[in-house]
């Protein structure tokens, strides 16, 4: 049997998150049933890919991590322009890699990287990959709140209503903040993220940096006070999934 370690591009516009989801007997186009429905035509096999994470949908990546177990011996090299070619435009295996047996690409993930990007200009160009924000921002306001998120805390705050955590603590090890001349990147490095945490900084920063909260408020998330106002939370099609690291 053997471990292959895949690393995956998709833009995720057109994916309901990166999860296999049926609902009432009909699946929904997911990057996970995209390259498992690939896999198994070229291999014969059931095939099962193990992703490092969910993603939402409309949340894309560049650099996440799958792996899958196959008892075939079609060599690396022809197993992936195979799988290239069956996949649709918007999925692309970047590289395909012998794996320990041990190795399982959720379970061994270590840290995160994920980008957001912020246009501060309209262009159809960005549409897919960026929010739109033609409001001015504060950046020296962001990125000294932002500061006040490196480290461990509990980000309870910071998790979507409606969902349950119930071991919110997690480590930023890095977060920063880039303005360039038409858009704004957040590069953020954590151990492990509660769901919609990213999107939740990001508009929790840029109301910040509109003078909509006080600069108090970031400082008062990551300590959990109840009475810390509800996180607004960023689109998805600004958020990418930029690198898992084992």
């Amino acid at each position: 049997m053997r471990t292959l370690k895949l690393t995956v591009e998709y833009d995720g516009t057109d994916f309901e998150g990166w999860q296999v989801q049926r609902h009432q007997g009909a699946e929904h186009r997911t990057v996970q049933a995209v390259l498992e429905r690939a896999f198994q035509q070229i291999l014969q096999e059931r095939v099962r890919i193990v992703g490092s994470g969910r993603t939402d949908s409309g949340v894309h990546a560049l650099g996440q991590v799958a792996h899958l177990r196959t008892r075939s011996r079609v060599p690396l090299h022809r197993l992936l322009r195979s799988a290239n070619s069956l996949l649709p435009n918007d999925v692309f295996i970047r590289s395909a890699v012998e794996a320990p047996p041990s190795f399982h690409a959720q379970r061994k993930a270590r840290r995160k990287r994920y980008r957001y990007t912020i246009s501060l200009f309209r262009s159809p160009l960005t549409a897919r990959y960026a929010w739109h924000v033609p409001a001015r921002l504060n950046m020296a306001l962001m990125r000294r709140e932002a500061r006040r998120l490196v480290g461990r805390h509990d980000f309870r705050a910071f998790h979507a209503t409606g969902s349950v955590a119930t071991h919110a603590r997690r480590t930023i090890s890095a977060l920063t903040l880039r303005q360039h001349r038409d858009s704004i990147t957040l590069d953020i490095v954590a151990d492990g993220f509660v769901y919609r945490m990213v999107r939740r900084i990001v508009g929790t920063l840029v109301a910040v940096g509109r003078g909509l909260y006080p600069s108090v408020t970031i400082q008062r998330m990551a300590r959990g006070e109840p009475s810390a106002p509800v996180a607004p939370t960023a689109p998805p099609h600004g958020l990418c999934l930029m690198e898992v690291m084992y």
